[in-house]
C-alpha cells in the first residue's frame, strides 16, 4: 500500500507506519519501478502469506504461466476488511477449492 498522502499523515496511521519503519517491516521501492515484482519475490522467497485485496490481474502475472500463479495466489493471499469490531482477515482455504483430476492411466504404488 502506498504510504504517502493525507491518509498516511493521520495520527493513527502515522504511528502505525512509524512502528513498521522502526521494525524494518517496510521496504520502499525505487520510483518508477513496478512494486509487484518486489512483493512477489519477497512472498515467495520467505514462504509467507501476502495480505492484500488486490486481484492481481496485472499483465505481468500472466508471464508466470497458467499453472503456477493462480495456485500460489489461492494458497497465499490473505484478504482483509473492516467491520465494527475492527480489522478482519480472511485466510486462504486450508485446501484447494479446485476440483482435482486424477490420471487413471498412471500407475500408482499403494503402501500398506
Amino acid at each position: 500500500r502506498r504510504i504517502k498522502g493525507d491518509k498516511r499523515d493521520g495520527p493513527i496511521n502515522k504511528a502505525l507506519v512509524d512502528r513498521w519503519n522502526n521494525a524494518d517491516a517496510l521496504y520502499a521501492t525505487p520510483t518508477g519501478s513496478n512494486d509487484d515484482w518486489y512483493w512477489l519475490y519477497a512472498a515467495i522467497k520467505f514462504k509467507c502469506l501476502l495480505v492484500t485485496n488486490d486481484e492481481m490481474r496485472d499483465h505481468l502475472f500472466q508471464l508466470l504461466g497458467n499453472d503456477f500463479f493462480p495456485k500460489w495466489k489461492e494458497r497465499h493471499q490473505v484478504r482483509f476488511g473492516f467491520s465494527d469490531a475492527g480489522l478482519e482477515f480472511y485466510m486462504p482455504p486450508p485446501c484447494s477449492v479446485v476440483i482435482q483430476v486424477r490420471n487413471i492411466h498412471r500407475k500408482s504404488l499403494v503402501l500398506s
